[in-house]
């Protein structure tokens, strides 16, 4: 939405441009010239990564991405013809998210694309971490439930299924006190998360709902979960 938003006061206000490839965090800007030559590059990624946006002007996209230059331009060429694209590459030991929208001049032609790619490196190890913890998480015959500091449940193991009835789709992305809490525990349940937001952990023995109306009575620990930076 915000890539549509920009798209008419980006053409032909260089400042303007500047301006807002600037503000663009974690990200490389361009513009993308029908001949598939760069003819404006900016963003912040480029002073993160040491690099001169100039240094770019007017390179083709087999100057700039080599061997994968072949699979970047069929989605340049897309977006030449009106299309929006989102697509993934691995160049240069990142991550990158690509995100291309036309830019139509006055006779409605598409003569230019705005090119707006993120880096996603962290994020992207970060769900190859999750995946490998999931895996583990697997092979322990117990529920494990990861949440954020708004209570939402972030992933959901097998174990938690068969305990809870509800699947990991219907699970993800809900309140865990809304799912899980029976009504006439609700408060005591909050208490007991605002514990583990104070302390980093709680433990005791709660009774938790299941899908089918019923309660079961369980052991809970909660605790914090720590990256490196603590």
């Amino acid at each position: 939405r915000e890539l549509r938003n920009t798209k008419n006061l980006l053409e032909g206000n260089n400042k303007l441009l500047k301006k807002i490839a600037d503000n663009y965090p974690n990200s490389f800007v361009s513009i993308i010239d029908k001949d598939l030559t760069i003819g404006f590059n900016g963003g912040q990624e480029f002073t993160k990564s040491n690099l001169n946006p100039d240094d770019f002007f007017g390179l083709s996209i087999q100057d700039v991405f080599k061997d994968k230059a072949s699979e970047v331009k069929g989605y340049y060429l897309k977006t030449f013809a009106g299309e929006e694209t989102t697509f993934e590459l691995f160049i240069n030991n990142q991550y990158q998210l690509y995100k291309t929208v036309p830019l139509y001049n006055e006779e409605n032609e598409i003569n230019q694309i705005l090119v707006v790619v993120e880096n996603i490196t962290e994020r992207k190890e970060s769900q190859h971490i999750i995946q490998h913890q999931a895996s583990l998480i697997e092979q322990v015959d117990s529920a494990i439930i990861t949440i954020d500091f708004n209570n939402i449940i972030l992933s959901w193991n097998g174990h938690a299924e068969k305990l809870y009835q509800w699947t990991e789709t219907e699970a993800i992305g809900k309140s865990i006190i809304e799912l899980l809490a029976p009504k006439e525990f609700i408060g005591e349940t909050k208490q007991n998360f605002e514990e583990l937001n104070r302390d980093g952990h709680w433990e005791g023995e709660y009774y938790v709902l299941r899908k089918d109306g019923t309660t079961i009575p369980a052991h809970i620990t909660n605790t914090y979960l720590k990256d490196e930076h603590g």
